[in-house]
């Protein structure tokens, strides 16, 4: 005998249908400006300044990375609205790629910062060197 899950009325299914549009539109938008920023990134990491491409390319895969996990959470928070029967899994499997989503923005925070440090510290002794020819 399968045990059945708690279904979810219709006002809070409304809140999950309008988190779930929002969160939608937002990762649409961030994975435009990752793949915008990874491709000026990529293009300017030819030019003499490598420092700022490689930040463009981190920032780039941060945006679009963090935006692919928001639509999966989009989509399994508007699972619980579209479907009988199993809206506490979806909520779970939101809730999991959330926190999914939130680690990888942690740690690529992370990432991105040790690579502006790594940068600034190259400035300053570049700068240095030159001033000394």
């Amino acid at each position: 005998m399968e045990k059945t899950q708690y279904e979810f009325n219709e006002e809070q299914e409304e809140i999950f249908s309008e988190l779930s549009e929002k969160i939608s539109i937002v990762s649409t938008f961030l994975i435009m400006i990752g793949l915008f920023r990874f491709s000026i990134g990529i293009l300017v990491i030819f030019a003499p300044d490598i420092g700022i491409g490689v930040d463009s390319i981190i920032d780039g895969a941060f945006y679009f990375l963090i935006g692919f996990l928001g639509k999966k959470v989009a989509n399994d928070f508007q699972k619980i609205v579209d479907t009988q029967g199993n809206d506490i899994n979806y909520l779970m499997s939101a809730l999991s790629e959330l926190r999914k989503g939130v680690a990888l923005a942690f740690w690529l925070l992370i990432l991105s910062a040790m690579v502006w440090v790594a940068v600034v510290i190259h400035g300053i002794v570049g700068a240095a060197t030159f001033t000394q020819i």
